[in-house]
């Protein structure tokens, strides 16, 4: 199960690395296409705007989630400056990771809620008419990730303080 595991989450984040670089290189050739058009040929790039915003929020969402398996999102952890004993930094760590889960499940609630919504209403961009739901999918797929992320953080942490190793 632990070989499965492992597999999956390894499969998940390739997809999620290929995610962002290709968003990242489709966001940054959008915006110099658009640029040259506009100022150098004199030509409008109408709705390039709508595609960098698609591009935008799977790079952006993606790269939370991917951000939250590392743990190297950025935070305001001060426990190293708090504490000094290394079992209470150990402590606040479950604390932080507990905390951060529940956030983690509200936040998850809602951006299925707000992603269910787009579903309902489907919203499409003004020029190319492409459904905004499409786009923010992005949201709950990181938001579960990120779920998923703070719980295997919230997990190590309690074994390390129980004294196990990750």
């Amino acid at each position: 199960m632990i070989a499965f595991l492992k597999r999956a989450d390894h499969v998940i984040f390739k997809i999620q690395e290929y995610i962002c670089i290709i968003t990242s290189v489709l966001i940054t050739s959008l915006i110099v296409i658009a640029a040259i058009m506009r100022y150098i040929l004199g030509i409008n790039f109408g709705g390039s705007e709508e595609l960098v915003l698609f591009a935008a929020f799977w790079f952006y969402f993606t790269g939370s989630s991917l951000a939250y398996r590392d743990d190297s999102h950025i935070n305001a952890d001060m426990t190293s400056l708090l504490f000094k004993s290394e079992k209470a930094k150990k402590r606040m760590a479950v604390v932080k990771y507990a905390v951060s889960m529940v956030i983690a499940i509200v936040a998850t609630a809602w951006a299925f809620q707000f992603v269910s919504w787009s579903f309902e209403l489907w919203p499409t961009t003004p020029i190319y008419k492409l459904p905004l739901a499409l786009s923010r999918l992005s949201i709950i797929i990181s938001f579960i990730l990120m779920s998923i992320y703070v719980l295997i953080h919230l997990i190590r942490s309690v074994a390390i303080l129980k004294g196990g190793e990750n």
